[in-house]
């Protein structure tokens, strides 16, 4: 079935404005969570991999003139568009619930995320996280192993939070649109 492209595009422009508001405000109030993948996520659920891809890397470069650290992290961000879309349209994962998605969501991600963290930034980033990575490594540990720490234990609470945002969304979308995407 051929997709009406139109409407998948301002579907992703759409989702990449939820991944900037939610960047923004975990940002701007220093959360420990980044909440940047939330229209990735919706994208993933509705459309697919391909589009979902589109969303995470718009939405990094966008971004990335805010916050110069989005761009790099944006394979970890591409892992999450496509084990979000795995979760959400595999058959095996259909009925699980939410703590294992996003715990399969999570940990290709934050292997990618850690190794970002700890080569290109030395621990420290825009993050809230970064505060404790940095705590961590004072306190003794090595800066990957306190990096992968942290980024698992925020990157988990991140995708719960993600994904529940994610599919309550979805939930609620006039069917209308919902049916415009079925039918695309």
């Amino acid at each position: 079935m051929k997709r009406n492209k139109t409407l998948c595009m301002t579907m992703v422009a759409v989702g990449t404005i939820i991944n900037m508001i939610g960047s923004f405000l975990a940002m701007q109030l220093k959360l420990p969570i980044y909440l940047d993948n939330i229209g990735t996520v919706i994208i993933a659920m509705l459309l697919g991999n391909f589009y979902s891809i589109c969303c995470i890397v718009v939405g990094s470069i966008v971004n990335g003139i805010f916050d110069p650290f989005a761009i790099y992290y944006m394979p970890s961000g591409i892992l999450i568009a496509l084990m979000a879309s795995y979760v959400f349209h595999s058959k095996k994962w259909g009925k699980r619930n939410l703590f294992l998605k996003a715990l399969i969501v999570t940990i290709p991600s934050t292997i990618v995320a850690s190794m970002i963290t700890t080569y290109l930034f030395g621990g420290i980033t825009s993050s809230g996280s970064t505060y404790v990575i940095q705590i961590l490594n004072k306190m003794g540990l090595d800066l990957i192993t306190s990096s992968f720490l942290v980024q698992v234990v925020t990157d988990y609470v991140d995708r719960v939070v993600i994904l529940f945002l994610g599919i309550t969304i979805v939930k609620r979308m006039p069917r209308d649109i919902l049916m415009k995407v079925e039918e695309s």
